[in-house]
């Protein structure tokens, strides 16, 4: 089990790396939640996951934003966003563009 205080440090760095992501940098947002994943716990990981999948789909990089969002399903299959993201992304490559 995991302190407390590293839970909210992980939250802190997570909420850095969504600001990353509406500041346009990216790549940074991805390297953040990439350092978090491997000792985390599975809120923190499905977290990464999910902003790694948007992170990724805002570079176009389909496959990699599926894999991970696929992740972040299987960590918490009742997530809506989560679906709806996956739902968009199995969409033919044409569609995506018009969203």
């Amino acid at each position: 089990m995991q302190s407390g205080i590293l839970k909210v440090r992980q939250q802190i760095i997570m909420s850095i790396a969504r600001v990353l992501r509406r500041q346009g940098r990216t790549q940074q947002a991805i390297d953040i939640c990439a350092s978090l994943e491997a000792n985390a716990c599975d809120q923190i990981r499905f977290e990464c996951h999910l902003l790694r999948a948007k992170c990724h789909f805002d570079l176009q990089d389909m496959e990699l934003a599926k894999a991970h969002v696929q992740e972040a399903i299987r960590l918490r299959p009742d997530h809506d966003e989560a679906r709806h993201l996956l739902n968009t992304l199995v969409l033919p490559c044409t569609n995506i563009a018009r969203l």
